[in-house]
């Protein structure tokens, strides 16, 4: 228990007071977040293919990071030129995810029982938040759509959050080091919940994660 209410603070206090994952000038957090969001949108729906292709490289390597270049440096067209926006990759990366998933998946997988079927992740380290995040949402897939489909900061997130923090907890091993806001749960989680809803992600094996 003791563990669970500790991921829980963590996770509050960076959804408080850490740097959202987007920096516009003269824009409001919020609105640098519903920035990059419009950023996604435009992308995943100009480019479908790019954007699946994005999510299907492993994680901050130089293939991903050149992609990632090249999206934000073709935007015109899909940001107001009022603002300036500039992000870090792995959050870009996010609500691509995030708005792929929510395009292909009109409807919340069924909502089951939560599982305890053990999980072997990748094994790296430096992927340990995207296989924390693969795990919940192969046990507890409603519990994780919810969240994704939840406004940020909302009470409705705020209950879907309530719900997978034990999944969460769970599913992180002994000592690993994970870091994420609110925001950056969002991206992971629809990441995970795309790879394993189309059968991208292979599915839990024996083991521990």
């Amino acid at each position: 228990m003791r563990a669970v209410l500790t991921l829980a603070a963590a996770i509050a206090a960076a959804a408080g007071c850490a740097a959202p994952p987007a920096q516009a000038q003269t824009e409001s957090p919020e609105r640098s977040y519903r920035m990059m969001q419009d950023l996604a949108r435009c992308f995943v729906r100009g480019e479908p293919t790019k954007a699946r292709a994005l999510l299907a490289m492993q994680p901050e390597t130089e293939e991903t990071k050149k992609m990632f270049q090249a999206a934000i440096s073709r935007r015109d067209g899909c940001m107001n030129a009022s603002g300036k926006l500039s992000m870090r990759q792995a959050s870009f990366r996010g609500v691509v995810a995030e708005r792929l998933y929510l395009d292909t998946y009109s409807d919340p997988p069924a909502d089951l029982p939560v599982s305890d079927a053990p999980f072997t992740g990748s094994g790296n380290s430096r992927l340990a938040s995207y296989d924390v995040t693969l795990c919940v949402a192969q046990r507890d897939p409603f519990g994780a759509d919810r969240f994704v489909r939840s406004p940020l900061r909302s009470p409705e997130e705020k209950a879907a959050l309530s719900r997978i923090i034990p999944v969460i907890a769970g599913c992180t091993p002994k000592g690993a080091q994970i870091g994420f806001d609110r925001a950056m749960l969002h991206g992971l989680l629809a990441e995970a919940l795309f790879k394993s809803r189309s059968g991208s992600a292979a599915p839990a094996q024996a083991g521990t994660q």
